[in-house]
């Protein structure tokens, strides 16, 4: 009786085939799975273009902010895990420019930065802009366009910094981990952590907001977060692209 079933069974697929029913219904088939495939590709394709981006917003892959100096665990615990870190201090002061003063946000990086993302310069407002090959040598400083030409500064000048004078040598045309500023309140001057010391602006109250960015294989970046997040004091934060800009998760999700 099996036997007998399985023949009849095996006729009528023969006969569906011959009739084209099942042919269409595996070419539809194979479409789907296609399909769903190659969306699936796609999709993945985009979200590791975006964390790229997004990673480059932060200048790195995650970062501790502090509003006090984080002391020597983040950089030893990045030095364990074979991550690529560096140490960035931001605090607002004026400069000026001849007889120009300006209220600016100055940001001291630390060799290697940004480890993600890159700043594009310009010897004036009107140049090409050119790939930025490392940061400020000592002694030399670069400024955002609106704030060269709130300062009515040009490339050449010297700038007063506290008191320290450092000569501007580039305009910055676009930098990694730039927030949105539409009021432009407060232009951007970027300077070597080393020349920080001798410009006197650290003293006790001062706003420094201190970074502390890490970059490397995604598991170690994960373990250096959990390491050092694990009993932060008050007043310090690790970010990632998961929670460190609105816009960026906004866009991830």
């Amino acid at each position: 009786m099996r036997n007998v079933a399985f023949r009849l069974g095996l006729r009528m697929l023969r006969r569906d085939i011959a009739a084209g029913e099942v042919r269409v219904l595996l070419a539809a088939l194979v479409l789907a799975v296609c399909a769903v495939t190659s969306v699936g590709f796609v999709t993945d394709r985009a979200g590791r273009a975006l964390g790229l981006e997004a990673n480059r917003l932060l200048g790195g892959d995650a970062l501790l902010r502090a509003d006090t100096p984080p002391g020597e665990l983040p950089v030893l615990e990045a030095q364990r895990l074979g991550l690529r870190h560096t140490q960035t201090q931001t605090f607002p002061s004026m400069l000026r420019v001849g007889e120009r003063l300006k209220l600016s946000e100055i940001r001291a990086l630390g060799d290697g930065f940004p480890l993600r993302g890159q700043f594009t310069l310009g010897a004036s407002s009107d140049a090409v802009p050119t790939v930025a090959i490392g940061i400020p040598e000592p002694g030399s400083m670069w400024i955002s366009r609106a704030g060269a030409a709130a300062l009515d500064a040009k490339v050449g000048d010297v700038v007063q910094v506290g008191e320290r004078q450092l000569k501007l040598v580039a305009l910055v045309v676009q930098e990694p981990d730039a927030a949105v500023d539409y009021f432009n309140v407060a232009p951007k001057a970027f300077i070597n952590l080393e020349d920080l010391p001798s410009t006197g602006l650290v003293q006790l109250g001062s706003r420094i907001s201190y970074r502390v960015v890490v970059a490397g294989d995604a598991v170690a970046v994960e373990q250096w977060s959990v390491a050092v997040g694990s009993n932060l004091p008050r007043g310090q934060r690790i970010e990632t692209i998961a929670d460190a800009r609105p816009e960026v998760r906004s866009a991830l999700e």
